[in-house]
């Protein structure tokens, strides 16, 4: 035939190679186009899914520390599927180096943690230590008496007294002052009557290894008048200054109702517990003898 060309059973014309009628350009010749073939496919530059579901290629390595693709987790959401130590540190230490004098800032700066490994307020926080039950005189005993219902307290009428003792938590802020209160309820309303009452506290301050203070008896009168009956009253004595003490101290106290300068509260005066504000720094201390150390 004009215009073709046969060699090995192939037939070569008019551009198209045919084999026993085959066209060799649409037939038999995939392996051309496959990976290491003559005409091999790049399908790198191309758009659109692939039929088959294609393996990554391994490259975890770039997204982790050091990465050329390294992935920052701060800006993420989520919980990460493995346990985070705080700080990122091994072991759960918060890491890093502290400052002079060294300090780490925890919850919005209101606390830090310490070199000595304290957690330190930065702001006042207070505590209290409550006595409910004290020592009293036989002769100056408040009677145990009815409140209300089946509930019972010791009564107390001007010249009755008490006593016990204020030990000062290892969580007490060096120097600071104390406040001491009594919790009493009115067995009596006051409303239309003008009402005083009036006590006498005297107390020593000592801590480890010093010699106590003296004691120091102070006095205060508290206004009771024109409450309604079942009132609680909470009578604070003025702030007592401890300069020098730590958290080894204490405090002995002994508290009696004296007559007010006029006006008396006419009835008992149920106090159920006699208690003791002061200002705490930490979470208590490194060693088992405050003021020893840490």
């Amino acid at each position: 035939m004009a215009g073709e060309f046969i060699t090995d059973g192939i037939v070569i014309g008019a551009g198209i190679a045919t084999k026993g009628g085959v066209n060799l350009e649409t037939e038999g010749h995939a392996a051309k186009h496959e990976s290491g073939g003559a005409d091999q496919v790049d399908v790198g530059g191309l758009s659109g899914a692939l039929a088959d579901p294609q393996v990554p290629t391994l490259h975890a390595g770039e997204h982790q520390t050091g990465g050329g693709d390294e992935i920052d987790v701060s800006g993420l959401v989520g919980t990460l599927a493995d346990p985070q130590p705080p700080g990122g540190a091994a072991g759960g230490d918060l890491g890093g180096t502290f400052p002079d004098p060294s300090v780490e800032q925890l919850k919005g700066g209101q606390s830090v943690l310490t070199a000595e490994g304290h957690y330190q307020y930065l702001t006042p926080v207070w505590d209290d230590i409550t006595v409910s039950g004290m020592d009293v005189n036989s002769s100056t005993r408040p009677p145990l008496q009815v409140y209300r219902g089946g509930l019972r307290a010791r009564h107390w009428n001007v010249n009755d007294e008490g006593q016990s003792n204020f030990h000062f938590r290892h969580r007490y802020k060096p120097g600071s002052d104390s406040h001491v209160h009594i919790h009493g309820k009115l067995r009596t309303g006051t409303v239309g009557v003008a009402a005083l009452i009036q006590f006498e506290l005297e107390y020593g301050l000592g801590q480890r290894g010093q010699v106590d203070d003296a004691p120091v008896i102070v006095t205060k009168e508290f206004d009771v008048g024109n409450l309604a009956q079942f009132t609680e009253v909470i009578l604070f004595f003025d702030a007592i200054a401890m300069p020098g003490f730590n958290e080894s101290c204490n405090m002995m106290w002994r508290i009696k109702r004296i007559a007010a300068s006029g006006n008396e509260y006419g009835d008992l005066l149920c106090i159920p517990e006699i208690d003791c504000h002061y200002q705490i720094e930490k979470e208590g201390t490194r060693t088992q003898v405050p003021g020893s150390g840490p």
